[in-house]
């Protein structure tokens, strides 16, 4: 396993991938409190770590979010 895919939401903002597609960190928090219902947690894209703290698995959640953007587009 690649740890390096992995950011801590605490640092999602200034991460330099995550950042550029999120306008302020709420929007990612609001992802992760709806993620039964938006498929963030049967992708796995986000993680509770041991920690208590929330990890985004960078590939997997870019996948989400490109899937994501392209059911909007169907609609």
């Amino acid at each position: 396993m690649d740890y390096s895919d992995f950011v801590p939401l605490r640092e999602a903002k200034t991460d330099p991938d995550i950042g550029r597609f999120l306008r302020n960190r709420n929007t990612l928090y609001w992802q992760i409190r709806n993620r039964n219902t938006n498929g963030l947690a049967a992708t796995q894209a986000v993680t509770k770590g041991p920690d208590g703290e929330w990890w985004i698995n960078k590939p997997v959640y870019f996948q989400w979010f490109v899937g994501d953007l392209g059911r909007a587009d169907e609609s």
